[in-house]
């Protein structure tokens, strides 16, 4: 199989978990005894990957150290977001969009994750899929699919018919990359400033094939406030 590229826009400032991130970037918060980005690059599986591109941002250079002192296995490459007190997601991923139009598994970097469903998302048969959790007790406040035969067939951040939500990673090949640089420059200039990863792909679903893997909760956890990052502490790698 061949070796993919590995793209996390961490630019942002995380404003919903001040005043940690006062001092800190979100990616240097601690789960237990290990930073965010940390965890997240430590189960990457390593034979597996090219490289690992990061869009930073907000204190750029402390995560620089930080990940200079990890001991990897992969090179890590970075971008830098000039723009990343006025911008979202989709302005971060496309100033990696050159090593995005090879192909790339899109990680946001703020999700925690188990290696063995990133090996089954690099190992799908399909070119492009999404790491998904299926809708049974209870709603979150990620992006909304419906799926039907693993396909992914509508995509919105409200779905009434959805039966699935959205989390990551997403593998995307190299049409389907081209297909989103595309749709984003067509994009007027402050949609293009503020468009989420996840909205710019929606807007694509009906022209790309995307199917889904579905994991359980207990394997993934996403940090988007102080109640969360407690939480994580009960999420083992």
């Amino acid at each position: 199989m061949k070796k993919i590229n590995v793209i996390i826009p961490a630019a942002g400032a995380a404003r919903r978990l001040r005043p940690l991130t006062n001092s800190l970037p979100k990616s240097l918060l601690k789960i237990n005894d290990q930073s965010i980005i940390a965890h997240q690059l430590k189960n990457l599986p390593s034979d597996k990957i090219e490289k690992v591109i990061i869009v930073l941002g907000h204190m750029d250079r402390k995560i620089k150290k930080h990940i200079y002192s990890l001991d990897l296995n992969f090179p890590i490459e970075y971008h830098y977001n000039a723009m990343y007190e006025k911008t979202n997601c989709a302005y971060s991923l496309m100033i990696a969009q050159n090593e995005l139009s090879h192909g790339a598994l899109l990680i946001n970097c703020d999700l925690l994750f188990k290696k063995k469903n990133i090996i089954r998302l690099l190992e799908s048969e399909h070119y492009n899929v999404a790491t998904i959790r299926e809708i049974k007790d209870y709603k979150t406040d990620l992006q909304k699919v419906k799926i039907v035969d693993t396909k992914i067939t509508k995509w919105s951040l409200n779905l009434e018919s959805a039966n699935s939500e959205v989390m990551g990673p997403l593998k995307i090949s190299t049409l389907a990359a081209k297909e989103l640089i595309n749709l984003y420059n067509l994009q007027s200039y402050d949609k293009q400033l503020k468009m989420h990863c996840f909205s710019l792909i929606s807007k694509c679903i009906n022209k790309i094939i995307f199917h889904s893997i579905s994991i359980n909760d207990n394997d993934w956890h996403e940090i988007d406030t102080i109640e969360d990052l407690e939480n994580a502490k009960n999420f083992y790698i």
